[in-house]
């Protein structure tokens, strides 16, 4: 119904050629439907703030349920040393006026301090040396508060930041050599041998994705 827009709801159901749409009229009865549509509230519609009031929220009517689905992941979540973390997006052809956005922050507690290690994070990707004057397996660090970054130079520039492993750890990596099939040892921070050995979470969950689609 988001993308397929008839002039009425009743015309999901309609039986002229034009109008009626069977992937839904087949899946659930017109009354059915509109029994459900009556009744299923998730909060109390005399409690709703006004358009104009600052505490307005657009997902009032689901709100006591995003909650509750919220709180229930975070309950069920697994902390492992080692995750593989990637975003996730839905397809979606509906109208909605719902702007998502997704906040960062690095904090001990105290916002200024999460503000300071954003900064200086920023700070040291600037101060790292330019693409054209590193060649392969060239590696810059700098670190902050326990936050480092570094800069390793593939066949392109590869940005890192990391709290967990040392950025001087070096291990190496087979590298076919310019103009030839021959393949040389190309020095490489060992955060990207972790993450290359860690991220297939996020493969088989693009793989599954791929399948479902």
């Amino acid at each position: 119904m988001g993308y397929h827009v008839l002039p009425s709801l009743r015309d999901y159901w309609s039986t002229e050629p034009d109008m009626g749409v069977p992937f839904i009229s087949n899946v659930m009865p017109r009354a059915r439907f509109e029994e459900i549509r009556r009744n299923l509230h998730f909060c109390n519609n005399d409690e709703v703030r006004d358009t104009t009031s600052p505490n307005y929220d657009r997902a009032y009517k689901i709100r006591p349920i995003m909650d509750h689905f919220n709180a229930s992941f975070q309950n069920a979540l697994n902390n492992t040393e080692k995750q593989s973390i990637d975003e996730h997006m839905i397809k979606f052809k509906g109208h909605n006026a719902m702007k998502q956005y997704i906040k960062i922050s690095l904090s001990n507690g105290a916002s200024s301090y999460g503000a300071d290690v954003m900064q200086r994070q920023k700070t040291s990707s600037k101060s790292a040396p330019i693409d054209r004057s590193m060649k392969r397996g060239d590696i810059y660090t700098a670190s902050f508060h326990g936050i480092s970054y570094v800069k390793w130079m593939d066949n392109k520039a590869v940005h890192l930041l990391t709290n967990f492993l040392s950025p001087i750890e070096i291990d190496t990596v087979k590298r076919r050599k310019a103009g030839s099939a021959d393949k040389i040892d190309v020095r490489c921070p060992r955060i990207v041998s972790h993450y290359n050995k860690n991220m297939g979470g996020v493969d088989l969950m693009d793989q599954r994705k791929c399948v479902m689609n």
